[in-house]
């Protein structure tokens, strides 16, 4: 499955190579997953593919 061009925008403005917490938030403002992961960027990829 390949993004679509908005979730695609909002991966590539995620720096590279980098490590934190981070949360997904839905189109109320409500935080629905909280995360954490060595490699932010690519791990979004892969909930944005899981969709």
């Amino acid at each position: 499955m390949v993004l679509n061009d908005r979730l695609k925008a909002l991966v590539e403005r995620v720096p590279k190579n980098i490590c934190g917490v981070y949360y997904l938030m839905n189109d109320n403002d409500e935080i629905i997953y909280i995360g954490k992961s060595i490699n932010i960027r690519q791990r979004l990829i892969q909930h944005f593919k899981s969709m």
